[in-house]
């Protein structure tokens, strides 16, 4: 592990082309083989990956680690039926290892979790329930026989939800249990994200808890609720779940603090919708995650084009993108929405290494706060340009501070850093959770480079 951490993406490169020309010279490698598809995997080619995995299965049955690794790869493509199969195939071998199986189980539980079927999360853990302490798993449990997210439209196809301001972050208004409450949109963050003040005012108690870690790799402890009604413009959700983290804290950044924030609307409530966050025309657009839909949508784009780009979702709600930056392609991006800066980046040390970028000089900066409650030190630097698919914008704002550099490796594959507000507030962008991908409107003042 530390001969990993070590490692930045030009290493990785190098190693991939020197065993890619060994596994060429002598294809009946297995071993080699299996090393091969997870340097691809550390670099971020899960589409390849997959396919050099279906390729082996042909051939012969896949070595346990690297059935475990395929279902990796299927839930990160969010094939879900697939993944479950492959993790339950993988439970079923270790009937008698109690540490695999549980390691195999966690992993099925994210497929529920992604797939709402919260009801199937009691079927997990049976040998060992007094040793798990999961919070999602326990959230999971508390909704009973309830489906979490079921929509209901009331006879509505679109719902449109104005932006009251749109920078430094879009902040629009919504109901929770009856209240009316500001809240951000950020797709770096899972779920709805309530104020632990105003989940105190709706009597709404954490089922479980658990150490979080966020910007500039401070932590904080957030809980996890099951939430009862949600209400956004004309459209309702009961039964949804609850992230609780203090977010009046954000207020004095939005407006001279004239709105206390309440809420922080994330991925997980976004990807169960058709969801276009619409920031030259100051809106959120919701729609089913249906075919008509998404042709009403293509129909309002000239041409019905749009520029569509693939995200692999990894964990909760983590959407990971490829970019580049200052002409360096094949880079592994999170799609975060939500980092209040004036930069569209924030970089890792390791990355501005592979850059041959220095470290900027970094400061406190009093006046922000970030989501694990303190400050921590940043600096600005300049950037060339950066790209997320084809979609390029010159001469941008670089910070390096809130990525910490641990999580350059902290999933397994590289995560060159992440792209955000003042990057993705130029365009109309779609999620769309089906197809796993992002589509983007683009305005003719920002160029796509093919």
């Amino acid at each position: 592990m530390l001969e990993q951490e070590s490692k930045n993406r030009l290493r990785l490169q190098y190693e991939l082309q020197q065993l890619s020309n060994e596994v060429s010279s002598d294809p009946y490698d297995v071993e080699k083989y299996a090393q091969l598809v997870n340097l691809h995997y550390q670099a971020g080619h899960f589409q390849l990956s997959r396919q050099m995995l279906d390729k082996l299965a042909k051939e012969v049955a896949l070595p346990n680690p690297m059935l475990l690794q395929s279902a990796d790869i299927e839930y990160l493509l969010g094939n879900y039926d697939k993944a479950e199969v492959l993790y339950k195939e993988f439970i079923s071998m270790y009937a008698e290892n109690l540490q695999e199986k549980i390691q195999a189980e966690r992993k099925l539980l994210m497929v529920y979790y992604q797939t709402n079927r919260y009801c199937f999360s009691k079927t997990l853990f049976q040998e060992a329930e007094k040793e798990i302490d999961h919070p999602i798993w326990k959230l999971m449990k508390a909704f009973g026989d309830h489906q979490p997210y079921q929509v209901d439209w009331h006879h509505q196809d679109i719902c449109t939800i104005p932006f009251i301001i749109t920078d430094p972050l879009p902040l629009i208004r919504l109901q929770i249990s009856g209240m009316t409450c500001y809240a951000l949109i950020d797709t770096g963050g899972d779920s709805l994200i309530l104020d632990n003040e105003f989940a105190d005012e709706l009597g709404i108690v954490p089922i479980a808890a658990r150490i979080g870690t966020f910007g500039g790799g401070l932590q904080a402890e957030k809980g996890f609720a099951v939430g009862e009604q949600l209400n956004l413009g004309e459209i309702s959700v009961p039964h949804f779940p609850i992230t609780i983290l203090p977010t009046q804290r954000f207020s004095p950044g939005f407006a001279d603090g004239k709105y206390t924030i309440g809420a922080i609307l994330g991925t997980g409530v976004l990807k169960q919708f058709l969801s276009t966050i619409d920031y030259p025309n100051h809106c959120l657009t919701l729609r089913p995650r249906t075919d008509p839909s998404m042709e009403a949508l293509m129909r309002e784009n000239p041409g019905g084009y749009m520029t569509e780009i693939p995200f692999a979702l990894h964990a909760s709600h983590m959407m990971i993108a490829k970019g580049s930056i200052n002409g360096v392609s094949d880079l592994s991006l999170f799609v975060d929405s939500g980092l209040d800066s004036p930069a569209a980046m924030a970089l890792p040390k390791q990355t501005l290494e592979v850059l041959n970028l220095p470290l900027p000089e970094t400061r406190i900066n009093e006046g922000s706060i970030g989501g694990g409650g303190g400050v921590y030190p940043s600096g600005l630097f300049s950037l060339e340009s950066i790209g997320l698919g084809p979609l390029v914008q010159e001469k941008m704002t670089g910070e390096y501070g809130s990525f910490a550099s641990h999580n350059y490796w902290g999933n397994g594959f590289i995560l060159d850093g992440l792209i955000s507000h003042q990057f993705l507030r130029h365009y109309s962008w779609t999620l769309d959770s089906d197809g796993m991908r992002f589509l983007f409107s683009e305005p003719s003042n920002v160029p796509i480079r093919e």
